[in-house]
């Protein structure tokens, strides 16, 4: 056993994404798409932005430690103002599922960033979490 086996980050965006589908069913990895077929209301983007490392001496033990974003973003209404109900329901559905956690992952500590408007008629706020890969 090794490295390659400690650094799953592509089972920890699965558990990402699979427990942001129970908030929205548009959810993105790592990149907000630039089309879609159809027009979002809103949409949820999870990524691992940030380096990854291990917890351990040695490789093969997993417990690798980084952090998380998931992104919520939502239409704008009509006139450019923001939908803060809707946006405040979102993200409190998110934060109700912390501490995240499965056979792959644990994300805890949440915090906020309110980010406003992002210019291509959506408002954002990003949850960033501390997260451990098992």
């Amino acid at each position: 056993m090794g490295y390659e086996q400690d650094f799953k980050y592509k089972d920890a965006l699965k558990s990402l994404f699979d427990a942001a589908k129970a908030v929205s069913e548009n959810v993105f990895t790592n990149d907000r798409p630039e089309a879609v077929a159809r027009q979002m209301n809103d949409f949820i983007v999870v990524s691992l932005p940030g380096l990854l490392s291990s917890m351990t001496y040695g490789s093969g033990f997993g417990n690798i430690r980084t952090y998380c974003t998931i992104e919520v973003y939502v239409r704008r209404k009509k006139g450019g103002a923001e939908d803060l109900e809707q946006m405040a329901a979102i993200v409190r559905d998110i934060l109700s599922l912390f501490p995240i956690s499965d056979n792959y992952i644990i994300a805890s500590s949440p915090q906020l960033t309110l980010k406003g408007n992002d210019g291509l008629g959506f408002s954002a706020t990003l949850i960033r979490a501390d997260l451990v890969i098992k």
